[in-house]
């Protein structure tokens, strides 16, 4: 199948074999089908596809031949976002590093009379939009083959990388501003300097530098007898000592690269703890919240994700001026820095909390935000992706 812009038309072309189906360059609508015994009984003045009509956004991910479509990553998110994106007027389709290494011009769109991914020849994107699912691929050599390729032809990508944590929480502790709002933290690598981590501030989180959506987190307490309880979402473990907790845990801090954190002693809600998941998006200029949620605990106070256990609770029940502005501050200040030490971020969410006298404190800044259960985030995120899709392309010209 290919896609060709039809000027007579005033409409864009899907051909296969001798099926055309006619979409409106806006909505992605389908206008009508005509099928054709031959190009000599019906000429057609087809004009192949030129980026410059029109805005085309390339959604970067990888091949998975276990899903339904062949696409690995967030296929959800990029059907919702493909759909909004056509009604805006802008061409965007998914492309896989595999794909973009072969220079097949592939790539795959929703084919609006069937709801279907498919496969099509797609133009070179003018911006990229990097949605790669797993750490594990964005360190191949295939990925970096793919991100010199877009730098050599000025094709802006956002967002660069996933973050390591560790590394995020060093960049962010050089700034006066962000310092006193992150919890201290250090790596889990050394027993001296861990067991000294754990005297001081008694209980400490202990989390993977490069996990997500809360995998491989626990909690570790320190109690006046010497002994450790380590707590996990689904289970407690007890040591006698510190030593005991280190030789059962060494080796898994050191294989997964483990950091140590301070727990801050959350503000509950009936007993609960809860902290707030903010969605940010650069825009002309700033970086503004586009949406804040509040996850809470339930069956586990380890973490508060939704697949663990954790519950969705109304932001406005907690919601003050002085939290707006200071997770507003914290958010203005988040975006500069990342995009200065890590490439532009256009995009990224941040999981704060807030202890028992109303300090706010940042726990983690996500690069690749998952999709959220509040609908009208999620609108508002769309919205802010297709205008900042635009804003970036006026800046190219």
């Amino acid at each position: 199948m290919n896609i060709y812009y039809v000027p007579e038309k005033r409409a864009w072309l899907h051909q296969e074999g001798d099926q055309k189906l006619y979409f409106n360059k806006g909505s992605a609508e389908i206008l009508y089908s005509e099928h054709i015994d031959s190009a000599e009984n019906y000429p057609v003045h087809v004009v192949p596809f030129k980026k410059t009509n029109v805005l085309s956004i390339g959604i970067l991910t990888c091949k998975n031949n276990k899903h339904e479509t062949g696409i690995g990553g967030n296929v959800p998110l990029f059907c919702e976002l493909h759909k909004y994106l056509a009604e805006e007027g802008i061409f965007s389709f998914v492309m896989t590093i595999e794909d973009v290494l072969l220079k097949n011009k592939k790539g795959y769109i929703i084919v609006p009379h069937t709801g279907k991914w498919e496969e099509v020849q797609v133009p070179l994107p003018d911006i990229v939009y990097n949605r790669i699912p797993s750490r594990s691929i964005e360190a191949t050599s295939r990925f970096k083959k793919v991100k010199e390729s877009f730098d050599s032809q000025s094709i802006v990508m956002f967002n660069p990388c996933f973050l390591d944590k560790y590394e995020m929480h060093t960049t962010f502790s050089k700034d006066p501003a962000l310092r006193c709002f992150l919890p201290d933290t250090i790596m889990a690598g050394s027993e001296v300097r861990l067991q000294k981590f754990i005297e001081n501030h008694k209980t400490i989180y202990l989390k993977p530098k490069k996990g997500n959506k809360g995998s491989g987190i626990f909690l570790a307490a320190l109690h006046h007898d010497g002994c450790i309880t380590a707590k996990e979402p689904h289970y407690s473990t007890s040591f006698e000592n510190f030593e005991a907790f280190w030789k059962h845990y060494s080796r898994q801090f050191k294989k997964k690269n483990y950091l140590a954190q301070q727990a801050i002693m959350s503000k509950k809600i009936d007993g609960h703890r809860y902290d707030f998941r903010v969605l940010v998006h650069y825009s002309f200029g700033v970086y503004t919240i586009s949406g804040k949620a509040v996850r809470m605990s339930q069956s586990q106070e380890i973490t508060t994700h939704v697949p663990n256990g954790g519950k969705l609770y109304p932001y406005k029940l907690l919601q003050t001026a002085k939290l707006d502005t200071t997770i507003q501050d914290i958010a203005q200040r988040c975006g500069p820095i990342l995009s200065e030490h890590f490439g532009f971020f256009g995009e990224f969410s941040m999981d704060l909390g807030e202890d028992e006298t109303g300090n706010i404190y940042l726990y983690e800044v996500n690069s690749k935000p998952m999709q959220f259960d509040e609908t009208a985030i999620e609108k508002k995120r769309l919205k802010q992706l297709s205008s900042l899709f635009k804003d970036i392309s006026k800046c190219q010209r």
